[in-house]
């Protein structure tokens, strides 16, 4: 992910395990605000490598945090000095799969 030179806008690159429902569930947006930020493309044909734009986080919803190589949530606990189980609750739609570099996740408030 990287940003897209548009404030609140990032760009995330289509994985193969990627379904259109995974990327709303993993950054908590609806089809309509994906739409609106990717006129160009045909969300439900999306294929590995592919480029699209999603809003950043809500700034109301707590800081977040990228996570890095080898970083997991329990490391990112630490380093923060929360609970891994607060981590947890900040992110319901984070599937223990989807944990890896580069997804965003919520730190809690």
């Amino acid at each position: 992910m990287e940003n897209a030179g548009i404030d609140g806008v990032f760009v995330y690159i289509i994985e193969e395990q990627d379904t259109l429902f995974d990327i709303l569930r993993r950054f908590d947006i609806s089809v309509r605000d994906l739409i609106a930020y990717n006129r160009t493309c045909d969300l439900f044909s999306l294929k590995p490598g592919q480029a699209i734009f999603i809003r950043d986080m809500p700034r109301n919803s707590g800081a977040g945090y990228v996570l890095k190589e080898n970083e997991s949530l329990w490391s990112v606990a630490k380093k923060f000095d929360l609970c891994a189980t607060a981590l947890l609750r900040a992110n319901p739609h984070l599937l223990p799969q989807e944990i890896k570099p580069g997804i965003k996740i919520k730190l809690p408030d």
